[in-house]
């Protein structure tokens, strides 16, 4: 067991070497069938589970899931492979899955047919200007999840990530997340409701007046009486918004697909994913540096506050001081101010109401007591409220 584990961890370490080292592409993989699995790009890497690429197999373009978790890689690819399956054995538009087995290492892995126009409609969604447009696209996925649930399935993580856009046609991925009702029948109105609130819960609040036409057309599409559905916006909505964003900002602490979070004794620190790796160097090593090197915008007993230009792009670092021996007794045993400003940022970014992009905290400890701390976050150059009185 020891030695399955010890392998495990090592498939973990060379996937994650060749996502992160652009030496490493293109690579050939085999499979336990023995033939050649060349992967060319990465398009996604969730920490410590999977890997999504581009790649060749049998002189065609592919996407590629390899799973590579110690523990969870081989349930996460069943529940992939079995999610797709149904959503094939019930003609709704996947891409092809090519491929499903190991390599010859037996890493599990998926081979689906690559869609190379292929955008999320989350992208989509994000390049719209207007709101036909974006109803529009709301329609066109809630006739996709309204022939889903007339098939007794549903996706338990709805989003619009989860569906491609192909020369008009809408594809659903991320089998993983594909449920299905145990009697195989059309989903209860409960579970209809609660299902549609999930995606329209993912959509900026500021776009809740496109809720009720998008419910009007799946209400349409499923031949569904309008009054069964209509107060989703009222009840199941608000209900899942909260769960969702209290979720949210439980991951933002936390290693995911999107943050990255190092522990030691002397300090924690937690930053984006995409953060640039020189700027989070220097951040982590010696940050006081970076507030001397940069401009001071203010200089208080309780905060300073310096604007950093690093890579050409223009950065706010705040440190919260510390006022002496009895501040640091008062204080160590509670989140630093830090660690409550970058979980407010996400509040309010997943709650749709701007503030500038969170980058990295970070906690100087002692063990499990907390000293100074500081916030990294996009500087806006935009006046202040109180330039307006």
């Amino acid at each position: 067991m020891v030695a399955s584990c010890a392998t495990c961890q090592q498939k973990a370490q060379q996937v994650k070497a060749m996502q992160t080292n652009i030496d490493f592409w293109p690579t050939t993989l085999k499979l336990k069938n023995s033939s050649d699995l060349i992967c060319d790009e990465s398009l996604r890497y969730l920490a410590g589970k999977r890997l999504v690429c581009r790649g060749r197999w049998q002189q065609r373009t592919v996407a590629v899931k390899l799973f590579f978790h110690p523990k969870s890689a081989k349930r996460h690819w069943l529940r992939e492979k079995q999610g797709v399956e149904s959503l094939i054995s019930n003609q709704l538009s996947t891409p092809s899955l090519l491929f499903a087995g190991t390599l010859i290492d037996g890493t599990p892995v998926l081979i689906f047919d690559y869609l190379s126009s292929a955008k999320t409609a989350l992208d989509v969604w994000k390049e719209l200007d207007n709101d036909e447009a974006r109803l529009d696209l709301l329609q066109q996925i809630v006739v996709e999840i309204s022939a889903q649930h007339r098939c007794g399935l549903w996706q338990q993580d709805l989003h619009l990530g989860n569906f491609l856009i192909s020369d008009n046609q809408i594809y659903t991925i991320d089998g993983d997340g594909i449920k299905s009702s145990t009697d195989g029948k059309e989903l209860t109105t409960k579970k209809r409701r609660n299902n549609l609130a999930l995606l329209l819960a993912q959509l900026s609040p500021n776009y809740d007046h496109l809720a009720t036409p998008a419910i009007e057309h799946y209400a349409a599409t499923s031949q569904k009486n309008m009054r069964d559905l209509k107060s989703i916006t009222e009840k199941e909505l608000p209900h899942i918004r909260t769960t969702r964003r209290h979720k949210y900002v439980k991951k933002a602490y936390r290693n995911c697909s999107e943050f990255i979070r190092h522990n030691s004794l002397r300090q924690v620190a937690i930053y984006r994913r995409d953060a640039d790796a020189g700027l989070i160097k220097q951040f982590l090593n010696n940050p006081d540096q970076l507030i001397t090197d940069g401009t001071i915008l203010k200089n208080g007993n309780s905060a300073t506050v310096a604007q950093v230009t690093i890579a050409g792009d223009s950065l706010a670092i705040k440190r919260y001081n510390i006022k002496g021996i009895w501040h640091i007794l008062k204080r160590c045993w509670r989140p630093t101010r830090a660690w409550i400003s970058w979980g407010n940022a996400h509040r309010l970014t997943i709650s749709g109401i701007d503030t500038p992009q969170p980058i990295a905290i970070l906690e100087k400890r002692l063990g499990p007591l907390r000293t100074s701390s500081y916030y990294l976050c996009v500087h806006e150059n935009t006046p202040s409220a109180t330039d307006y009185f």
